[in-house]
């Protein structure tokens, strides 16, 4: 299957400090990818510069849409994919919205910028296509009257509206209640399905991941540690950081008597060094890995950077 989004080399910096640093990925039509990391790890940083949402950026590098260099698209032409073509899910509903303005006339305004005049009667079917109950007395609510998990469903139908080839989920179920967790998962399984939308899910969560995704990423210090297929990854794992984060999850997931934790911090990109960013963190390490900058190899389907494999 043809590839929607690729990813080469792709760099972002900020007055002159570079979060993102070389980041390469490809992903299928109709696939849905997640992005592994913990805060910091340049995941977020990485999926906003796929449609160029961070004005004071540099960017080095390509991003190819359907085939169409976006980062060489003029405002205007970004402007015709932004929210139409790739729609964002962002991390909390509630600012995604004007508080003081009711969700029908935000929701109305959204679709019409792309020159979409649905009709009331296909608004609420999109509305309550995404589980929304009553959406006809939601749409003359204010954000802030919703619950949080309400907020995402009006946000992810407004999406819909547009009919999007790709929407990118920013850690679509952290600002919501666990019991809602489970139902947005399987909203976002059954859009990818009805509509083949290609998903992008940006995610500290191992198990999100693994219930969703059919291939991932993992990022740490703006660079690409691990990728391949989730179940490949999730069972086999590569990097040491991967190790890490499964090793985490585990024992918290099994309830041992001490959990197993990843001591130290995520490192700032002020501190990035030519070498595995990774190394102080990790268990494995030895002289080479803090001297030197370890390539992504790729092996059967599956890309790591470490200079131990």
């Amino acid at each position: 299957m043809k590839d929607i989004l690729e990813l080469k080399n792709l760099s972002v910096s900020f007055d002159g400090l570079k979060v993102v640093r070389g980041v390469d990925f490809q992903i299928k039509k109709g696939e849905i990818h997640g992005i592994l990391g913990e805060s910091g790890s340049g995941k977020s940083v990485t999926a906003f510069s796929i449609c160029k949402l961070h004005d004071q950026a540099v960017y080095d590098g390509s991003v190819l849409f359907d085939g169409e260099s976006v980062l060489d698209m003029t405002e205007s032409k970004l402007s015709t994919i932004r929210g139409y073509d790739i729609a964002y899910i962002f991390q909390n509903p509630h600012e995604s919205f004007n508080p003081n303005r009711k969700l029908y006339k935000q929701l109305r305004e959204a679709v019409s910028i792309h020159g979409i005049q649905p009709s009331d009667e296909k608004i609420i079917e999109v509305l309550a296509s995404v589980g929304l109950k009553d959406p006809e007395i939601i749409l003359k609510k204010y954000p802030d009257q919703l619950s949080g998990g309400e907020c995402q469903r009006v946000m992810i139908g407004m999406s819909l509206l547009c009919e999007p080839k790709v929407i990118i989920a920013d850690e679509p179920t952290s600002a919501i209640d666990a019991s809602i967790k489970l139902q947005i998962i399987k909203l976002l399984k059954d859009i990818n399905k009805t509509h083949g939308t290609t998903i992008v899910l940006i995610s500290h969560d191992i198990d999100l991941v693994e219930n969703i995704c059919d291939s991932m990423t993992v990022m740490y210090g703006g660079l690409v540690m691990e990728q391949g297929m989730t179940s490949k990854i999730l069972s086999e794992p590569k990097h040491p950081y991967t190790k890490a984060l499964i090793d985490c999850t585990e024992s918290l997931n099994k309830s041992h008597e001490r959990l197993v934790t990843l001591e130290g911090l995520p490192l700032s990109p002020k501190y990035y060094k030519d070498h595995c960013p990774f190394y102080d963190r990790c268990k494995d390490r030895v002289a080479i890995c803090g001297s030197e900058m370890p390539a992504l190899k790729e092996i059967n389907h599956r890309a790591f950077r470490c200079s131990q494999i």
